[in-house]
C-alpha cells in the first residue's frame, strides 16, 4: 500500500525580532549556510553600544571601593592597637578607644555600600549587554537561510517575520491516513519510504515519530510523521513523498 505525502524539515524556523529597529547589516544572504549562534542580521544599535560602554567604564572603575576598604583596613588595625594600649597600659582613654572603633565601623559599613553598588553597576552592565544583544539576529540551529523579509535600512516591527532559516539535515513525511490502514502504526515504528531527488525516486527507512489519536471528522484521515535522515541534503524539503505499507487482510468470519 503506497501512502502519499509531502516532506517537511524537521526544524525550520522563522524568526522575528525584539524590538523595533531598523536593520543596519545582513551577515547572511538567502541561500548561505550558517552555524548555530552566527549573526545574520543586525538592527541599529548605535545607542545601546555607547550605553553598554558607559556602563563597562562604571563597573570597572574600583578606585572608591579600593580606597574605602584601605581606610576600613587602616582603622581595623588602629581601634584593635587602641584597644590593647587600653588593656595593656590604660594610656589611652575609653572614650578615645571608642571613637576610634566607630571611626572603623562607619569605615567598614562605607566599604560594603560601596561593594554592594559594585555588583549593582555589574548588573546594569550586563543588562545594558543583553540590550545590545538584543539587536543582533543570531541564528538558532545549523541551517539554510531561505528567506529574508527586509533589507539594510529597512524598519522592522517586533513579531513581524524578518527571516527563515531550516536545516534540511534530518526531515518528516508527513502523510494522512485513513483509520482502517494506519490502526496498527505506533510511535518508534519502522517503515520503508520512497521519495524524490533530482528526479529519481530514493528509498529510505524512517521512524514513526507521531501518529494522531484523533481522526478528522469531516475527511476520516489522521497525520502521521515519518522522520528520516537527509544528512547528504539530496531530498529537497517540500517535495512529495510515499510511505510504503504492507496491509494485512481483514480476518473473515466462517461461514455458518
Amino acid at each position: 500500500m503506497r501512502i502519499s505525502g509531502v516532506t517537511e524539515a524537521v526544524r525550520d524556523i522563522t524568526m522575528s525580532v525584539p524590538e523595533e529597529g531598523v536593520v543596519s547589516a545582513i551577515k547572511y544572504d538567502v541561500g548561505a549556510r550558517v552555524g548555530k549562534g552566527k549573526a545574520i542580521v543586525i538592527l541599529d544599535s548605535r545607542r545601546q553600544e555607547l550605553e553598554k560602554k558607559r556602563r563597562r567604564l562604571i563597573w570597572e572603575s574600583k578606585v572608591e571601593l579600593e580606597a574605602a576598604a584601605k581606610r576600613a583596613e587602616t582603622l581595623r588595625k588602629v581601634a584593635e592597637t587602641s584597644e590593647q594600649l587600653f588593656e595593656s597600659t590604660h594610656s589611652l582613654s575609653e572614650e578615645e578607644v571608642d571613637r576610634q572603633r566607630l571611626e572603623y565601623q562607619l569605615a567598614a559599613a562605607e566599604r560594603d555600600r560601596l561593594a554592594v553598588e559594585e555588583d549593582r553597576e555589574e548588573l546594569e552592565y550586563r543588562i545594558a549587554v543583553e540590550n545590545y544583544e538584543r539587536r543582533i539576529i543570531r541564528a538558532p540551529i545549523d541551517g539554510v537561510v531561505v528567506k529574508l523579509e527586509r533589507d539594510v535600512g529597512e524598519y522592522v516591527e517586533p513579531g513581524q517575520p524578518l527571516l527563515e532559516i531550516v536545516d534540511p539535515k534530518q526531515c518528516y513525511l508527513v502523510c494522512q491516513l485513513e483509520e482502517r490502514l494506519g490502526r496498527s502504526l505506533k510511535k518508534g515504528d519502522q517503515v520503508d519510504i520512497e521519495l524524490r531527488a533530482a528526479g529519481a525516486p530514493v528509498r529510505k527507512k524512517g521512524r514513526v515519530v507521531f501518529a494522531s489519536p484523533v481522526v478528522d471528522q469531516a475527511s476520516g484521515l489522521f497525520e502521521v510523521r515519518v522522520e528520516f535522515a537527509n544528512k547528504d541534503g539530496k531530498i529537497r524539503p517540500g517535495v512529495p513523498g510515499t510511505m510504503l505499507l504492507t496491509v494485512a487482510d481483514s480476518p473473515t468470519e466462517d461461514a455458518p
